[in-house]
């Protein structure tokens, strides 16, 4: 193991929190902090983050608003420890909890119905012939090994109450799918952000907002670029 700690700011203010990381598996990115910022975190809102990692998106979510309460999934024991150590080391352990399971066999931590917000960075790839990493951590983190986007929509729309609301960041290159998986399963887009590497180059990643049961009828905000 290889672990490391960093301080990590809020998106919104100037708090801080601790996270550990393991620089020989799979690292958070800017993708997470920008599903952070995406997130629209209510008051007393409960919150469960599916494909958690090692915890970055329930650690921001919690400095972004201290009245709510998270918990975060993980199939990957190490991350799954990692995240624990890291919202302890936090100060968070009043308010954020996370469960080493796989997202499809995590009702009875996670009751179906029970959320007000469902969160997820999940693994991008779909399982095919290209080149995957050697080390499996990363293959579960990249590649939909262990749950497929057809999983996360699933999932969500049976933690999420009437009402409830969905924040996904993916790529673009899969957003007709990902459109098809939510209203499937009554999840109802309704806002996207398209994120550019910068002004010049096409998005890398996309960012949604769907509603659990919601009317017809999507906005898209404004591009981002990250530089």
């Amino acid at each position: 193991m290889a672990e490391t700690t960093e301080v990590l700011r809020s998106v919104d203010s100037e708090e801080t929190c601790t996270i550990i990381q393991d620089k020989s598996e799979f690292c958070f990115g800017c993708d997470a902090v920008l599903l952070a910022s995406f997130a629209r975190i209510k008051s007393r809102d409960r919150v469960c983050d599916l494909c958690s990692g090692n915890g970055v998106l329930p650690l921001l979510l919690a400095m972004k608003n201290h009245d709510c309460r998270i918990t975060g999934v993980e199939l990957q024991e190490h991350a799954a420890d990692m995240a624990a150590r890291s919202i302890a080391a936090s100060g968070f352990s009043d308010r954020v909890r996370m469960v080493n399971a796989d997202i499809n066999n995590c009702f009875n931590a996670v009751p179906k119905n029970s959320c007000t917000v469902v969160t997820c960075n999940p693994p991008y790839e779909a399982v095919s012939n290209q080149k995957q990493s050697p080390k499996e951590a990363k293959q579960l983190a990249r590649h939909e090994i262990a749950c497929t986007l057809d999983d996360v929509c699933r999932v969500a729309g049976l933690l999420l109450n009437s009402t409830g609301r969905f924040y996904m960041v993916h790529r673009p290159k899969r957003l007709a799918e990902i459109c098809t998986c939510l209203t499937k399963y009554q999840l109802e887009p309704k806002r996207f952000q398209f994120v550019h590497p910068d002004k010049d180059h096409a998005a890398t990643m996309v960012l949604i907002e769907a509603v659990k049961c919601g009317q017809s009828g999507a906005i898209i905000e404004p591009a981002a670029c990250v530089r």
